[in-house]
């Protein structure tokens, strides 16, 4: 049996762009280079996709302040119609090889919404679709719950609405998690601010 194609999604129009970065490149370090042959699929700030090699696809690797997407000359285009090929460089509309499971690790707002599971089916694959189904969960706070349940340890918390924050007993909520607290926004990066 053949190596999983794992695309790896990051970077993106995000305030925490640079910590997705940081992310793809330990998942890189990090996945099983016999079981998984990874492609690269940076997105950059302004929301343009680029086929990224691996030997090169950052700049100040090693610095977290100035890390950055090195953009390769290999801008992607997502093209309709048939299932296959779907992602084709634009230049001269050039499939991307075959991608058996997505794996977004951008935290730009669209890839933890279902717009990142439409933009994860390009693959003929169905674990693809799976792969994002993350995407409804993909909220600090309603993604809790489902991991707790699968007998991962979570810290113990309280989820916020807009519509439920100016009622909310704050001294109530530090008696019952303690100090000091983390206030993270429930749909964006949080890692940043």
């Amino acid at each position: 049996m053949g190596k999983i194609r794992v695309g790896l999604i990051f970077g993106g129009q995000s305030s925490e762009h640079e910590v997705s970065l940081q992310s793809a490149r330990n998942i890189l370090q990090a996945i099983d280079g016999e079981r998984f042959e990874v492609s690269l699929i940076g997105v950059d700030k302004q929301g343009r996709w680029h086929a990224s090699q691996a030997s090169n696809f950052l700049l100040n690797a090693d610095d977290p302040g100035r890390i950055a997407l090195r953009e390769s000359g290999e801008n992607l285009a997502l093209v309709p119609g048939e299932c296959s090929g779907q992602l084709q460089t634009a230049a001269n509309a050039h499939p991307l090889a075959q991608i058996d499971v997505a794996f977004p690790s951008s935290t730009a707002r669209w890839a933890r919404t279902a717009r990142c599971k439409a933009c994860c089916e390009w693959p003929t694959s169905p674990s693809s679709a799976r792969a994002c189904w993350f995407g409804g969960l993909h909220g600090q706070g309603r993604g809790q719950a489902p991991v707790a349940r699968c007998g991962l340890k979570v810290a113990p918390f309280v989820s916020l609405t807009r519509s439920k924050a100016a009622g909310a007993d704050l001294s109530a909520i530090v008696e019952q998690l303690g100090l000091p607290l983390f206030v993270k926004p429930a749909n964006q990066g949080s890692s940043v601010g």
